[in-house]
């Protein structure tokens, strides 16, 4: 394993390691809040905006309401940095043909 390759393989492992820490949670939706912002318009009065169902937190201290990690949005992204990773570095690993 050259140089290049080390590095393409140390900074993907970096970022497979933040998207790790920093998953997405769904929130638990706060269905008053959710009603009032639905209404609101009807009366004339400004809606409120909704809370958001989906949050990003540290792994370790989930936000306020959470109702856990939402994994069908966070290994998209850990897919594409791995496969990404991996294909730059069998291409770093490739001798570079001679001319004859």
């Amino acid at each position: 394993m050259n140089g290049r390759q080390l590095g393409v393989l140390c900074a993907g492992v970096a970022i497979l390691g933040a998207l790790l820490l920093f998953p997405p949670f769904a929130m638990t939706p706060n269905l008053g809040e959710f009603l009032k912002s639905q209404f609101a318009g009807l009366v004339g009065a400004p809606a409120p905006q909704p809370q958001p169902l989906v949050q990003y937190g540290f792994l370790f201290a989930p936000p306020a309401g959470s109702e856990g990690v939402d994994w069908a949005r966070a290994w998209p992204p850990m897919a594409f940095v791995a496969a990404a990773t991996g294909v730059l570095v069998a291409a770093l690993g490739r001798k570079p043909v001679a001319a004859q």
